[in-house]
This record gives C-alpha cells, sequence and structure tokens, in this order.
C-alpha cells in the first residue's frame, strides 16, 4: 500500500513541476483547440509484424517523394517518402495530407485540408501548408486529388 501512496504522490509532484515548466515557458503550452488530425487510413488488419519487419498490405499504395518547399515542415520534407492512396469520393476529412494538382500554380501540391465546403459547383477542400501562415488560394476539387497520405517514412 505505501508503494502506491509514494507512486501517487511522485506522480502528482511530476504534474505540479510539468505545470511550472508550462507556466515559466508559455511557448511550450499546448494549444487550447483542438486541430483535427488525419484519419486512420489503414486498418489494423493490413498490418503485420514479423521478424522485426513491419508488412504493410495496402492496396494501390504508391510511394512518393517530396520536394524541398518548407510549407509542411516539421511534418515532411525533401527527406521523407510517403505512402499515398487514391481516396474515394467522400472518404476525406479536414486533418488529412492531400497530393493534389494546382490549377493556379500547374504544379503538384501536398498540403493538409483545414476545412471542407460546398458551392455552386459541389464540394471542395481548404487546404494549407501547416507551416505556412495563410491557407492556399484556390479550392480544391476532388478531380484534382492524385492522393491522400495514408504513412510518412522518415
Amino acid at each position: 500500500m505505501l508503494k502506491y501512496v509514494i507512486a501517487v504522490i511522485i506522480l502528482f509532484l511530476l504534474g505540479i513541476g510539468t505545470y511550472n515548466v508550462y507556466a515559466q515557458f508559455p511557448s511550450m503550452q499546448l494549444r487550447s483547440t483542438e486541430v483535427p488530425s488525419p484519419n486512420d487510413w489503414i486498418g489494423d488488419d493490413e498490418i503485420a509484424v514479423r521478424n522485426k519487419n513491419i508488412l504493410l498490405s495496402i492496396p494501390n499504395a504508391t510511394l512518393v517523394a517530396y520536394a524541398n518547399t518548407n510549407s509542411m515542415d516539421p511534418v515532411l520534407d525533401e527527406s521523407a517518402q510517403g505512402i499515398e492512396i487514391r481516396p474515394a469520393q467522400g472518404e476525406l476529412r479536414a486533418g488529412d495530407i492531400i497530393s493534389y494538382h494546382s490549377k493556379r500554380a500547374n504544379v503538384i501540391v501536398v498540403h493538409r485540408i483545414i476545412s471542407i465546403g460546398e458551392d455552386e459547383l459541389g464540394a471542395y477542400y481548404t487546404t494549407k501548408g501547416d507551416n505556412n501562415k495563410d491557407q492556399d488560394p484556390e479550392r480544391v476539387r476532388f478531380e484534382d486529388i492524385e492522393g491522400v497520405v495514408v504513412a510518412l517514412i522518415y
């Protein structure tokens, strides 16, 4: 019983210590609002660990590389590789990282979906690079999407 009391006291003190660190360094504090995270695209049945090897069984997956634009730092950069799949219409959610053909810049852009809207042309995705101050200027349509990032390899 004494071990449990001591453990609770230690955890309490660690909590206070953590609070004091955050109080002294406001830049380390967590955001107060939830930020959307990517969907869980790979099911447990698609991941196998065998003999210290991890096997992913992802149908129609593509291995992709990234350019050094810094727009998605620190999540991905030119040293990362990604695994992408082609999503079905209606599967994408805010928080997902997509690659899409930008008609405005005539390049493939890899950014995060921050919201989904609808206008007279149908559904569209608003995107933003994690390291960018502003959202992307164009509305991304489903037909512009090349893939959704389901895994990153560093």
